[in-house]
């Protein structure tokens, strides 16, 4: 049983949920492209439609350097990321001690109400 119940934690479960995903999803993908054949691919829920077409590009690289280097042609904007990074400081301790005076349900209460407390903020900016 999985007791880390952070956001933080959740979030890096769901990226690499996600990243495994990504991975089966180009494995099929790769599959359906070696036939080299365009079409429809019929599954029972689903269907897989493969075409190709032509696409207009701008290519930045085809520009005199006059115009790639010139300020004047460039702005400047804010990227905000979300990173995942492993915790290395602290031990992982998934094990909560309930008290043993207390009936099981009370204790199983204790651990939702904790869990779901409306005081606490969802994420806090704790280290």
């Amino acid at each position: 049983m999985d007791l880390s119940h952070s956001p933080v934690d959740e979030l890096a479960q769901l990226r690499r949920k996600i990243a495994e995903l990504r991975v089966r999803e180009s494995m099929l993908e790769a599959a359906f492209l070696q036939t080299r054949e365009t079409g429809v691919f019929h599954g029972y829920r689903a269907n897989v439609r493969i075409e190709r077409s032509l696409q207009d590009v701008f290519d930045i690289t085809k520009l005199p350097a006059q115009i790639v280097d010139d300020p004047h042609f460039q702005s400047t904007r804010v990227i905000t990321s979300v990173r995942i990074e492993p915790r290395l400081d602290v031990p992982l301790n998934l094990v909560r001690t309930p008290p043993h005076d207390a009936p099981a349900t009370a204790r199983h209460q204790e651990a939702i109400d904790h869990i779901h407390d409306a005081k606490r903020p969802l994420i806090s900016a704790r280290t």
